[in-house]
Parts: structure tokens; sequence; C-alpha cells
């Protein structure tokens, strides 16, 4: 898994490790649901926060999804 702005970039990287491990948890809360995301490998620094970011974006996503079709 890796992340770019530049997608010649993203097609030429070869990450390192290759492999992440990711974990989602969902918990049923009184007032819905909590969704907990966690990755664990390596990243570059510069990477991190980018990842945090995409990682965010993709459940707000899913949070407009679901209220869209709920």
């Amino acid at each position: 898994m890796c992340y770019s702005q530049d997608e010649l970039e993203f097609a030429l990287r070869q990450p390192q490790p290759e492999s992440h491990r990711i974990d989602v948890e969902f918990s049923q809360l009184p007032s819905g649901c909590l969704v907990r995301f966690s990755q664990f490998g390596q990243m570059d620094e510069n990477e991190s926060e980018a990842a945090r970011e995409g990682m965010e974006s993709y459940f707000d996503n899913l949070e407009q999804h679901l209220v869209k079709h709920a």
C-alpha cells in the first residue's frame, strides 16, 4: 500500500514492506455505530498524513452513503 499525488510515481513504486495489516472494528453504540480503523506496517513519514486523510475521507464518504440510503 502506498500513497502518492502523482499517478506515474504510484505506478512505478515498489512499496516496502510488501504488505500492511489493516484492522476495521465495528461497535454498536446507543446512538449508532463506531468504526475503528488501524493500519500496521511501515510507511514513509511524508505518507502518513496523506494515509490518515485518505482513510478519514473514505469513512466520511461511507457515512454520506449510509445516510443517503438509510
